[in-house]
């Protein structure tokens, strides 16, 4: 004869809901835990650095290099400042085309030339990206900017970040001495 206390449980349908309930619910704590951790340190790190950007396009038009200049400002699409143009390359717009033969070769463009815009800015250093007016800027990534009145579709090509560290209250004169 067997007692109460004798019987074997069996493993049930509402014993799985339970454990999958308590599983998903420390797994939803443990996220909260690691992302608010990871917000904390960003928000440590969130010292600004003079960086320089190398800005890249293999084919411009000619025409639209022709109003900027080293010294002006760069903006993105929104027309926030960036940096500082410090430097323009230009060199001679190649595509590919093929040879009598079938042979891949390049050719010279017409019309179009190949730039690398440098320039130098202020952004908070990620570990994968600068962080400029709140946008992520990554390399090999394209955007548009905007010099003057000439907009460009551009490739980060390099990035290098510097030593100095920069205040936004440095930043502010800068660009205001910039305006007047």
């Amino acid at each position: 004869m067997e007692t109460n206390t004798q019987k074997k449980r069996k493993f049930n349908i509402v014993d799985l809901i339970f454990i999958l309930i308590l599983i998903a619910a420390i797994t939803i704590v443990a996220v909260k835990f690691l992302f608010n951790k990871s917000n904390e340190n960003d928000n440590e790190n969130n010292k600004m650095y003079e960086c320089i950007l190398v800005l890249h396009s293999d084919d411009v038009p000619e025409t639209a290099l022709k109003d900027v200049k080293v010294g002006d400002e760069l903006a993105d699409e929104r027309e926030k400042k960036i940096g500082e143009i410090t430097d323009i390359k230009i060199a001679e717009a190649r595509t590919h085309g093929i040879d009598s033969e079938g042979r891949d070769v390049l050719t010279p463009k017409e019309d179009y030339v190949s730039v690398d815009i440098t320039v130098k800015a202020a952004a908070t250093v990620n570990d994968h990206s600068l962080i400029i007016n709140d946008i992520k800027y990554f390399n090999n990534a394209s955007y548009t900017y905007i010099s003057g009145v000439t907009k460009l579709w551009l490739r980060i090509a390099e990035t290098q970040v510097t030593d100095v560290e920069v205040t936004e209250e440095a930043e502010d004169n800068a660009s205001s001495a910039n305006n007047n």
